[in-house]
């Protein structure tokens, strides 16, 4: 089973999101062929290594993601904080969303960031 990891990219810390998938990667390890875990984008400041496929940073655009994510073969994709488009429908898809602020509260934030969680990440969560 080839499993997906997809996290914010180019963290520079272990806090927050990082943390927990770092925690879950740990826990996946055990369970799991170290080969079948793939990162989605490089995550070089987790103390867990994993082969990965860089994805080049382009903001909150979603082609270079989605592009990524259609030429490597899952079964399981985990995101831990992108929105996606990977519809494969033999692979199963988990969306985790740590918090949901920005609905509780718009006005605390940018509208670009608000727009994120409205529209993509809204648009995601019902397709998984």
């Amino acid at each position: 089973m080839r499993i997906g990891i997809l996290s914010q990219f180019r963290e520079r810390s272990l806090s927050g999101i990082p943390k927990v998938v770092a925690g879950t990667v740990s826990e996946l390890k055990k369970l799991t062929v170290q080969d079948d875990l793939l990162y989605m984008g490089e995550e070089p400041f987790l103390p867990v290594q994993l082969p990965f496929v860089d994805i080049p940073y382009a903001g909150w655009e979603k082609y270079h993601l989605d592009f990524c994510l259609h030429g490597n073969d899952m079964d399981v994709l985990h995101s831990f904080y992108y929105a996606f488009h990977y519809d494969n429908p033999r692979c199963k898809k988990i969306l985790t969303i740590h918090d949901l602020i920005h609905v509780a509260h718009p006005e605390w934030f940018f509208k670009t960031s608000n727009d994120y969680f409205s529209g993509p990440l809204k648009e995601c969560a019902k397709k998984v």
